[in-house]
């Protein structure tokens, strides 16, 4: 958490987000794996360029991010919104690209809310990325695949920005939630299962679905060549 008087000494800053230096992490439910595929991204990338990483879970530095923030002492949406955009800023003077990722599905609707108010919506519009992996499972629903591209087509024009997909991050099987916010069960599934998985969300797509963790390194090439850096 930022305490408040360093939110308004932050809020008092001139910065200018690079798209091209952000990637985002977002995913069709909350446990589809973003946080794990960060740092898995980050691990990979960093021995090709400069990565720093923009946790939005509040375990984040634990586990090595350089910065991991989610909320501001007394600070409603705007101040948080404008906190983790200096501190994306700070990190893209330092970095060829930063990893973040959203909270959350992308295309929830928040109980007496708007979809463009739940946070995976506010962290898009924070930190202007201008490259997104998503995250699916096994059984993810294509329609709800389709629904998440429209939407950030829909959040990147209203920011005046492009979004482009570099593909589809999937776990091999399923993660559960358990009986509190921060406690997950993964579920295996059968490779033939991920494989018939893969090949539909590609189908109907066209886009890449790369294993986590085992193509890793092909992901990290992948965002290599749509930055084009050198392997």
């Amino acid at each position: 958490m930022v305490p408040a008087r360093d939110a308004e000494a932050m809020m008092q800053q001139s910065f200018s987000l690079q798209p091209k230096k952000t990637l985002a992490v977002f995913g069709m439910d909350t446990v589809q794996g973003k946080f794990t595929t960060q740092l898995y991204l980050r691990q990979a990338l960093a021995r090709r360029m400069r990565v720093r990483h923009l946790a939005t879970e509040p375990t984040g530095i634990v586990v090595g991010a350089d910065v991991s923030f989610f909320r501001v002492e007394n600070g409603d949406a705007n101040t948080i919104a404008k906190v983790r955009g200096a501190l994306m800023a700070e990190l893209q003077r330092e970095a060829d690209l930063v990893i973040t990722g959203g909270q959350g599905a992308l295309t929830a609707v928040p109980r007496n809310m708007s979809r463009r108010q739940n946070p995976s919506s506010n962290i898009f519009r924070s930190t202007m990325p201008g490259w997104v992996l998503f995250t699916v499972a096994v059984d993810t629903d294509i329609g709800a695949i389709h629904e998440a591209q429209a939407y950030l087509a829909e959040l990147a024009a209203s920011a005046g920005h492009a979004a482009c997909v570099i593909g589809f991050a999937m776990l091999g099987g399923r993660k559960l939630k358990g009986s509190r916010w921060t406690e997950t069960y993964f579920l295996d599934a059968p490779e033939q299962m991920v494989e018939r998985a893969r090949a539909r969300i590609t189908a109907a797509t066209g886009l890449p679905v790369f294993s986590i963790p085992d193509d890793i390194e092909r992901l990290a090439d992948a965002v290599c060549a749509r930055m084009n850096v050198g392997g």
